[in-house]
């Protein structure tokens, strides 16, 4: 195929490019954002009102290799004093991806003597991302991201980024697997504007319950505070959370049945 390309001289210049090619690469970009890798974890952040007292983000991700060391497998990482990224598809493609987006972050310190925001990291691993797939000799980044922080002014933010290079905020969602529509079709239907850091929490572990089997084993949870480290959530909380919600779930699945037989 030929394209013709003016310049400024008023001259015609014609360049080729083979069509296959480029099919090849944007169809890479397509499966690798649309079809994440196996034991892809679901990831499904919930962020409270920046007007409550209580300002949080909480998410989780499912655990699926039940023989591999939970050490080994973390899907969370920090980028930055304010801002923490979770991830869903290649490890390997996250770990370059998150130390190039480390270094940056200390380059904008140095150079600045300011903390990078999070809008700044997003839109610098969204071009990250972007340009490797324009570029010969490379593949996309077979990762989607989420960054979570709070703003100079204090207010929680989270932002999506993907293969594609796209880069959107937003107040929440889920990202990997292959349930992550279901998830995300979940939290549209009962995220408020005016959640508690407990209700958060519920909020988080009742998407997730949506589309996976029962256990505080095969989740984790961490929840940002402003001015605080992340705190993960234990195993024993995260036991007396789930039966609270399956209970409640037998009692109005209950309820509903005698309403039903009258």
């Amino acid at each position: 195929m030929e394209i013709a390309i003016s310049t400024l001289l008023g001259q015609q210049c014609l360049c080729k490019f083979d069509r296959n090619i480029v099919k090849i690469r944007l169809y890479y970009v397509v499966l690798t954002k649309d079809v994440p890798p196996l034991n892809a974890p679901n990831l499904t952040p919930t962020i409270s009102n920046p007007q409550t007292p209580s300002q949080h983000i909480s998410f989780m991700f499912l655990l699926t290799a039940h023989l591999q060391d939970s050490r080994t497998i973390r899907k969370i990482a920090k980028l930055d004093d304010h801002i923490t990224i979770a991830f869903a598809g290649f490890t390997a493609d996250a770990r370059v991806l998150i130390t190039k987006a480390r270094m940056e972050a200390q380059s904008y310190r140095l150079t600045c003597e300011d903390a990078p925001s999070i809008d700044y990291m997003a839109r610098y691993i969204a071009k990250t991302q972007q340009s490797y797939t324009q570029r010969g000799g490379v593949r996309p980044f077979g990762v989607s991201s989420m960054l979570a922080g709070f703003s100079a002014d204090g207010k929680p933010q989270l932002f999506l980024t993907d293969p594609a290079g796209i880069y959107s905020e937003w107040k929440a969602n889920a990202i990997g697997g292959r349930n992550e529509k279901a998830v995300n079709e979940y939290l549209e239907k009962n995220w408020q504007a005016d959640l508690t850091e407990e209700d958060s929490v519920r909020t988080t572990i009742k998407a997730l319950l949506e589309v996976v089997d029962s256990g505080a084993k095969n989740m984790e949870i961490a929840i940002m505070r402003k001015g605080r480290d992340v705190s993960m959530v234990s195993e024993e909380q995260l036991t007396t959370i789930i039966a609270d919600i399956e209970r409640e779930a037998e009692e109005a699945k209950a309820k509903s049945t005698a309403e039903t037989a009258e």
